[in-house]
């Protein structure tokens, strides 16, 4: 089976086989990015088996640019080389993926099965049978309202802070797992870990701000442990401008993601759903601040994270209000797009409820929500998350009045610009809510 692909840098027209599906080749003519696509069929009866749903290819395909509404065709740019062609990927994405039952913009996230899961039994006409008058509809499994309600689940008891460990001579940090004192308690968060790092001095009560990082790294299908303990890049960098900081893990982590069985990343995607996509392990580090770190000022807490982590970052924003203000840089806003060659995967169906699950978990469904300010950066020439779509995001975020700083790095890549523009870029943003400045936005 072969493909008709154009390259929208130099207009060549060639045939991309089958093998090629879903992967990003050069064009044998200008040598320009292709993102070939996978054919817009139907995929098979075993793959995202999504009830509520008619079938991908019954849907009609709206042939329009979506960066405001939940288009079915979403045309997704990035610049590519040193030339800086704008390339334009068409990528499908299914504009209901989690169901007509649940309005997840208007703040409430759509549903989610207790340990992850969907409705047995339910079709696209709602009466739970296939059509026959005589099919009885099997039971549907319980559900979780509110995945990001933590109160459904107690918080977890915190052990007391240790000693520190001196860092260098402005910086200190200690290592607190939660399980000792958690022991048989299967909650989401209640084996989390954390590193909390910590300004060297005595500091008075709630006289220090604190960023809260989540690890990066992941496929948003999953969560993540912390990393070694001699990465600090991403964290050592607010505590040398004076902040408290806490590095904390995500439930669902793996041990080796290049050495992994599908039953493990099964379970740990059952276990990240169940923390509502992290948002629980989040609120449990803001609970573990308040009750362990009286020299935190409870209304000066900032997350942040790069990648994956700055969805989660996002994401816990949308649905914290503690939060001062979130940072993100490099954030995949929709996992739709991210993951979307992954709806068609074999091994997709495995995944239960997928199509709902990467709908709430997606920052971009939220844009109502945000009520603390925000900051995004992002390098234009990124090879993992296309620039455009997070600045498609933040068009979004300005239409909605929210107060969003946007920085860009003209190049760089994917990470390198985090660590040396959009950290200190975000240290200056925080001191300047601290005390009051009103921060636009940045381009250079």
């Amino acid at each position: 089976m072969q493909m008709p692909v154009a390259c929208f840098g130099c207009g060549n027209r060639f045939a991309a086989g089958q093998h090629l599906f879903g992967q990003r080749v050069a064009c044998p003519a200008c040598g320009a990015a292709i993102d070939i696509p996978f054919p817009t069929v139907a995929p098979p009866a075993q793959q995202i088996a999504d009830q509520d749903e008619e079938p991908l290819a019954s849907k009609p395909q709206k042939q329009i640019v979506a960066t405001n509404d939940d288009s079915n065709l979403v045309l997704v740019g990035s610049l590519v080389g040193g030339g800086g062609f704008l390339i334009i990927m068409m990528v499908l994405i299914y504009a209901n993926v989690g169901g007509n039952d649940t309005n997840v913009s208007s703040g409430s996230p759509a549903a989610v099965a207790s340990g992850s899961g969907a409705e047995s039994g339910s079709t696209a006409d709602g009466d739970g049978s296939p059509g026959g008058e005589n099919t009885v509809a099997s039971p549907p499994r319980p559900r979780q309202s509110h995945p990001y309600d933590t109160s459904v689940f107690p918080t977890p008891n915190f052990p007391e802070l240790g000693e520190y460990r001196r860092l260098s001579d402005r910086s200190q940090v200690q290592f607190v797992q939660l399980g000792p004192s958690n022991q048989g308690n299967t909650d989401p968060g209640s084996q989390m870990a954390f590193r909390v790092y910590m300004p060297t001095g005595d500091h008075d009560p709630q006289s220090l701000g604190c960023v809260i990082v989540a690890p990066a790294g992941t496929d948003l299908l999953r969560g993540n442990a912390m990393d070694n303990d001699d990465y600090h890049k991403e964290t050592l960098p607010y505590v040398e401008a004076g902040y408290a900081c806490i590095f904390y893990s995500l439930d669902g982590g793996i041990d080796d993601p290049n050495r992994v069985t599908l039953a493990e990343k099964l379970a740990a995607y059952q276990q990240f759903t169940r923390s509502g996509a992290g948002v629980i392990n989040g609120r449990i580090a803001i609970d573990f601040i308040r009750a362990r770190l009286p020299q935190v000022d409870s209304q000066r807490i900032y997350s942040a994270g790069h990648s994956s982590a700055g969805t989660h970052s996002l994401l816990l924003a949308a649905h914290e209000p503690r939060l001062a203000g979130a940072i993100a840089y490099a954030p995949p806003t929709d996992p739709r797009l991210f993951l979307a060659s992954t709806l068609y995967r074999p091994t997709s169906s495995s995944y239960e409820d997928l199509r709902g699950f990467l709908k709430w978990s997606a920052p971009v469904e939220y844009i109502d929500n945000y009520s603390s300010p925000l900051f995004i950066f992002h390098a234009r020439d990124d090879n993992v998350e296309p620039f455009a779509n997070t600045e498609a995001t933040v068009e979004k975020l300005k239409l909605a009045n929210k107060l969003v700083k946007f920085v860009i790095a003209e190049r760089g890549g994917h990470k390198e610009p985090m660590i040396e523009k959009g950290i200190p870029e975000a240290i200056t943003w925080m001191n300047q809510l601290q005390k009051g400045e009103i921060v636009e936005e940045i381009r250079p």
